[in-house]
């Protein structure tokens, strides 16, 4: 999981293993080897890739979404967001308060009247 988070992350900026090694003061045959998962980055790798990538060590490990929720093993909430949970979620924190207010209660209204679309 580490490595395909350090893999999606390095790939979303466009840059290479070598790019990335260059940028982080490593070798590019160690981001491979964490990229594959042989091998895990130290604690102070671990802080540098989060800077660097500016997500936290949660999210790295896969205990925390990239909007901030936190998973438990085992709990209800370590479910993952699918990808329209993710845009709806993004853009309902876009929305004022009183937007936010009026999106809940549409869906509510959708909800209870079972609309079908």
């Amino acid at each position: 999981m580490l490595g395909e988070k350090i893999r999606d992350l390095r790939k979303a900026k466009k840059m290479s293993q070598s790019d990335f090694a260059s940028a982080m003061g490593y070798s590019r045959p160690l981001i491979v080897n964490w990229e594959k998962n042989t091998r895990d980055p130290d604690t102070h790798a671990l802080l540098k890739i989060a800077d660097y990538f500016n997500v936290s060590i949660d999210y790295l490990m896969g205990r925390e979404d990239y909007f901030g929720n936190y998973y438990r093993q085992g709990s209800p909430s370590s479910e993952k967001l699918t990808d329209k949970e993710r845009v709806m979620l993004e853009e309902f924190r876009g929305l004022l308060p009183e937007m936010q207010d009026l999106v809940i209660t549409m869906m509510k209204n959708l909800h209870s009247e079972k609309v079908k679309v």
